[in-house]
């Protein structure tokens, strides 16, 4: 099994799938901002919730993963983590950041949410220490932050024509860090069907 993925190896297919999942993640703030020239903030941000309900509850009753399984598997804990990570890390951010991409480029919105494993690490080296955390991952993290900025360019901190810009940026920040809050949430989570987490995230 020496042809077996590793962290350190991880083959031509799992390059392949984090550079899709890549495009797929940067395409999404063009998106919202598309889609807000249409929609006000609060309700694009509730039909996407919604919707992503509406599919994921049907999703999970056909593979034998109803929402009330949940009860059963981890019980009353259960429900309180995936109400708090529902809370803190899908409609808390997604709400900012529909707000916040009314007056910040796109551009920016997508570089703060880079952010996020940098701000997943403290909370991991404080609420999940057993998983480590070397100067590798630091140094990694902080050199593939800078990689986007670059990337994206001057254009990512310029100011758009909004009086909200500074709130808007704020607003992004704020996204990030519920995301970064909720994936120490998953990690801390009672042991359940992998898709009723999903269907929090």
């Amino acid at each position: 099994m020496s042809d077996a993925p590793t962290p350190d190896h991880p083959g031509l297919l799992n390059w392949f799938l984090i550079i899709f999942l890549g495009v797929i993640w940067g395409a999404a703030f063009m998106a919202i901002s598309t889609g807000l020239e249409g929609y006000g903030p609060r309700f694009f941000t509730a039909n996407r919730l919604a919707g992503a309900a509406i599919i994921l509850n049907i999703l999970g009753a056909f593979i034998g993963q109803p929402i009330t399984a949940i009860h059963k598997t981890a019980g009353k804990r259960g429900w309180l983590f995936i109400s708090l990570i529902g809370t803190i890390a899908l409609a808390m951010p997604l709400s900012m950041l529909s707000w916040g991409q009314q007056h910040v480029h796109s551009a920016f919105a997508g570089v703060a949410m880079s952010t996020v494993p940098i701000l997943v690490l403290p909370l991991v080296y404080i609420f999940s220490p057993e998983e480590g955390i070397g100067p590798r991952r630091v140094i990694g993290m902080i050199i593939g932050f800078i990689g986007l900025v670059v990337l994206v360019g001057p254009r990512t901190f310029s100011s758009s024509e909004s009086d909200f810009v500074l709130w808007g940026r704020i607003a992004c920040i704020v996204c990030a860090c519920g995301y970064a809050i909720g994936s120490v949430l998953t990690r801390r989570a009672p042991k359940m069907a992998p898709l009723h987490l999903l269907r929090e995230r």
